[in-house]
């Protein structure tokens, strides 16, 4: 489904939230985790909101404070797997270590 969404950059198809399991997060945030989620960049997702892209930038450096992650592919994983830890999927894999 990401790759479907990344190659056709369809940004009507991503949900307008990121799943639930991704707590304490705003609105706003929510919206710019699922455009992540959907393979959108920052100027897509600024154009797409109606913000610029130093405001998406903030809110995104608040989503990985407040989730505890470093990157937009863990970030997009995170909220793919319906808000699981990467490290699980990553042991799952068996690619842990």
């Amino acid at each position: 489904m990401l790759q479907q969404l990344s190659e056709s950059k369809d940004l009507s198809l991503a949900p307008h939230r990121a799943p639930a399991a991704l707590h304490g997060l705003t609105a706003r945030e929510s919206q710019i985790v699922a455009l992540i989620a959907a393979g959108a960049s920052n100027k897509e997702i600024a154009d797409r909101l109606a913000i610029t892209e130093r405001t998406v930038k903030a809110h995104l450096t608040n989503v990985f404070q407040k989730l505890g992650l470093s990157s937009r592919l863990h970030l997009a994983i995170r909220a793919l797997s319906g808000g699981r830890s990467t490290r699980c999927l990553s042991r799952r894999r068996g690619t842990d270590g």
